[in-house]
């Protein structure tokens, strides 16, 4: 819309941040991500997404499997959070997952990892 174009930027941050779950962290070369996909939703992804200086792709497969892809720029830290307990697989490999709340009190797993530039990482949740 040119008239308002302020709302189509608006409304594509309330999907990456809402839907996507998608934060930037204040620590430079680091995203966070938090899957919110409602029940008619088996899948979400978004391209080319400028984060820190680099280049992602996230896809949501449901609420317990997230791909992401460091497109362009330096290795990228990723805090992959998934809402229950239990374990995350990284590319098949189980990983402690950390336990964290959010800000409405829901509890999440989380884990790190890093992704060098032009790779893809898959994790999983593995509930208890």
């Amino acid at each position: 819309r040119r008239e308002y174009p302020e709302v189509s930027f608006a409304v594509v941050g309330a999907i990456v941040s809402g839907l996507m779950g998608i934060s930037p962290t204040e620590t430079e070369g680091r995203v966070a991500t938090l899957p919110r996909l409602t029940e008619p939703l088996s899948h979400v992804q978004i391209a080319s997404l400028p984060v820190h200086g680099n280049t992602i792709d996230v896809r949501h497969n449901g609420l317990a499997e997230t791909v992401l892809t460091n497109r362009s720029g330096k290795t990228l830290t990723w805090v992959a959070g998934f809402h229950g307990t239990g374990s995350i697989e990284v590319d098949g490999v189980a990983t402690n997952g950390k336990p964290g709340q959010d800000k409405s009190g829901r509890t999440f797993t989380w884990a790190e990892v890093a992704v060098p530039t032009g790779l893809s990482k898959t994790t999983r949740l593995k509930a208890r």
